[in-house]
């Protein structure tokens, strides 16, 4: 039989869809006889625990305890079709279906590369912070510096609505002796699409919108707050994503993501332009991983001014993986026109350039240009 028409076949295109695409296609809240099997089945077709939490539409510790809690699972399929025939059908109640997603011809390349799943020494325990720190300090976004650098910029009722929902926070410094005194600090909660929280990223900002440095001047400084001491001794991470993704259901499927570097910097263009923005967190975070919850989207990078050359090799990565992905030309030339001048930094991003022009200009909002960039043009041409 060709192995492209297998059960197994069809799980692995649905599976891989509903990862992608925060899709839940899990048992019923309360049939613990279906989620049972579904867990099972999942084991079985070599999908691990990280997979079986994204794809569980509960909480994180309640899907490690369903995970951990079968022990056996070739015991109720013998082999890998009784098992993907259980995925196929919980997808099909929750109307996915893998004839609808795409051509028999690429189900086999969605498939682990383990046919058997190797069982840990020790169960696996993911590495995840509670949603409701998160909440609690976003309660402080607004007694900090970057606050109140955004508010002397933009209207202080839109930062305060932004900065909402991007769950921005504030919190005490992770450490004081060598650090300036900046007050409070700004946390950057990375959301999946599916509401885990991976992480909190701490910066401390000076009141010029600046990061702060270490008190004798040497290097910038930032913190993750608390996921980082826990990895290790049989702990993992759940996978990394964008800052900004928990807010991807809320926005149209069809509207372009635009994706930047830094946390601040997508701050500044949602409150400049509108549309959609996350960011990566670092120049080498440009990853098919990381904008996993946007491969069924249009993609639009805006690289910092030193960046272009590193992220136009990303991009033709990421479009190697599907992904529909274009350069920014206005943003992208703008930076690096205004480094050059050195009327901005060498590393100028977008957010220097938002912050450059309102300065110098007093306008507040989005600038008259064809190509906008929360509505790209499609026909529009890429920078090169």
């Amino acid at each position: 039989m060709n192995n492209k028409n297998t059960a197994a076949d069809r799980a692995a295109a649905v599976i891989n869809y509903a990862l992608t695409h925060s899709v839940n296609i899990s048992p019923p809240a309360g049939d613990e006889p279906g989620w049972a099997r579904w867990c099972d089945a999942l084991k079985v077709l070599g999908y691990t625990c990280t997979d079986f939490v994204a794809l569980s539409n509960c909480p994180a510790r309640d899907a490690v305890a369903k995970w951990n809690s079968h022990k056996t699972p070739h015991k109720y399929f013998k082999n890998a079709d009784a098992a993907a025939a259980t995925i196929l059908h919980f997808a099909a109640d929750a109307g996915v279906r893998a004839k609808d997603l795409c051509s028999p011809d690429t189900w086999t390349t969605n498939r682990p590369t383990r046919t058997t799943p190797t069982p840990p020494t020790k169960p696996e325990k993911l590495v995840t912070m509670p949603l409701d720190v998160v909440a609690t300090m976003a309660e402080r976004a607004a007694a900090t510096a970057l606050a109140r650098y955004l508010c002397g910029l933009f209207d202080p009722e839109a930062v305060k609505r932004t900065l909402a929902a991007y769950m921005v926070g504030g919190c005490e410094p992770p450490y004081h002796n060598d650090a300036e005194n900046v007050g409070l600090w700004t946390a950057y909660p990375l959301i999946s699409a599916a509401g885990v929280v991976v992480d909190c990223k701490l910066m401390g900002y000076r009141a010029d919108g600046h990061r702060a440095k270490r008190a004798d001047g040497s290097g910038l400084l930032g913190w993750w707050l608390s996921c980082t001491k826990q990895l290790g001794n049989g702990c993992t991470r759940v996978p990394w994503v964008c800052f900004g993704d928990h807010l991807a259901a809320s926005v149209d499927p069809a509207a372009p993501v635009n994706v930047v570097e830094s946390e601040k910097t997508a701050i500044m263009a949602t409150l400049y332009f509108g549309g959609y923005w996350v960011a990566v967190g670092s120049l080498g975070f440009l990853t098919s991983d990381r904008l996993a919850a946007h491969r069924h989207r249009q993609i639009i990078i805006y690289p910092d001014a030193d960046g272009v050359t590193a992220w136009t090799g990303k991009m033709a990565t990421l479009r190697e993986d599907g992904y529909k992905v274009k350069m920014d030309g206005f943003g992208v030339k703008m930076a690096a026109t205004l480094a050059a001048a050195e009327l901005l930094p060498p590393k100028a991003d977008l957010g220097d350039v938002i912050e450059y022009v309102i300065t110098q200009t007093g306008a507040v909002g989005q600038p008259d240009q064809p190509d906008q960039p929360d509505q790209p043009n499609p026909q529009a041409d890429e920078t090169k």
